[in-house]
């Protein structure tokens, strides 16, 4: 309750429903690494352009993903507070995270994992931003997520994930040359998470040994640069970024902090209003996929006080879209995941649909 106490007092308001749809034993959910290794999850829109974000533009009153941002000539002199968050997935599972994170673990609880849907997930994040001339900072006092999965039907076993995280962020931006942009993002964590693959008659039988508690505090510099150039007519920039570098107290293999290494580039198309921005992005592939990188797609449009933007990505791919009365925004958007799940010798791909309503108070 004291959890939900805290959000009503919040000027974030956000309604998010999912609708999974699945059958037999999950071998690939990308979301379940993606939890862990997520730089930036205090924003919507950032959190739904994931690996585009450092690479577009993002919309008046937002934190730029990209720290060299801050030491742009056209944003140098900024300054802004915003109060923002998130809700989505099962509401429910929130109420539930003080008894999922305690020490001391029920039979009833354990059991009732075992009966919910194939797929549950739910995440909550609450904070702040803002900038003041090349320095950006952002808190976040509250982020919980929730994840599990069963695997199996035959012989009951449930993969679950889930976490509090306190954060902070400070970044700092230049332009060390003429269109060539230089940034540090230093970031601060603290986790307490629980992550486990379970079986139900293991798990009942000894319930004391399984779902326990585990701390770890993190310590991350990430630098990025960017280019920028009109040259060609239209304004073009190619960034370049390396994320999840330095310390961990605590290196448990299920939770450790893997580099990440992202380039990208993004074109404004000349229209006659508004602006528009094309742009694509190629990230380092998680442990375990034997692949090149991992791309995607993106695009936004911006005219006044509306912000449209489009992802795809090589699993998900989202839309969305935010309107500004003054200081209030107001937000819509939609994201579909593709999961691919394995069951009598032949593949399958669901997906899981999300809508999200949120609004922010931006000073």
């Amino acid at each position: 309750m004291k959890i939900w106490a805290g959000l009503r007092l919040s000027l974030i308001v956000g309604l998010v429903w999912a609708t999974p749809f699945s059958w037999g034993s999950v071998v690939q959910t990308p979301s379940w690494k993606k939890t862990y290794h997520r730089p930036y999850a205090l924003d919507l829109i950032q959190f739904q352009m994931g690996p585009l974000c450092k690479t577009l533009t993002l919309p008046q009153g937002s934190l730029p993903c990209h720290p060299g941002d801050l030491g742009a000539p056209e944003r140098r002199n900024q300054s802004f507070f915003s109060l923002n968050g998130y809700l989505s997935g099962d509401i429910p599972e929130v109420e539930n995270f003080e008894r999922y994170l305690s020490a001391n673990k029920s039979l009833e609880l354990i059991e009732s994992l075992f009966y919910k849907k194939r797929i549950v997930s739910a995440q909550v994040g609450t904070g702040l931003q803002g900038q003041h001339n090349q320095f950006g900072y952002a808190i976040g006092p509250v982020e919980l997520s929730y994840f599990s999965v069963a695997r199996s039907d035959s012989n009951p076993r449930l993969a679950v994930q889930l976490m509090r995280r306190h954060s902070l962020r400070f970044d700092w931006g230049e332009e060390i040359h003429p269109n060539v942009l230089f940034g540090l993002s230093l970031r601060g964590e603290h986790r307490r998470f629980v992550q486990e693959d379970l079986f139900l008659l293991e798990a009942l039988s000894q319930p004391g040994q399984h779902l326990q508690p585990r701390e770890q505090n993190s310590l991350f510099l990430d630098p990025a640069i960017k280019v920028r150039s009109q040259d060609w007519g239209w304004p073009v920039s190619f960034s370049v970024s390396l994320s999840q570098l330095g310390l961990t107290d605590q290196r448990y293999e299920e939770a450790k902090p893997i580099p990440s290494f992202n380039v990208g580039s993004a074109v404004k198309v000349p229209v006659r209003r508004g602006d528009l921005e094309l742009a694509y992005s190629i990230s380092r592939p998680p442990i375990g996929r034997h692949r090149w990188g991992d791309w995607a797609l993106g695009a936004v449009y911006a005219v006044e006080k509306l912000y449209t933007y489009a992802v795809l990505e090589d699993y998900r791919w989202a839309i969305g879209g935010q309107l500004r009365f003054d200081s209030l925004l107001l937000g819509l958007s939609f994201d579909q995941e593709r999961l691919r799940y394995f069951t009598q010798g032949s593949n399958f791909r669901d997906h899981s649909n999300r809508f999200s309503l949120s609004a922010a108070l931006s000073f």
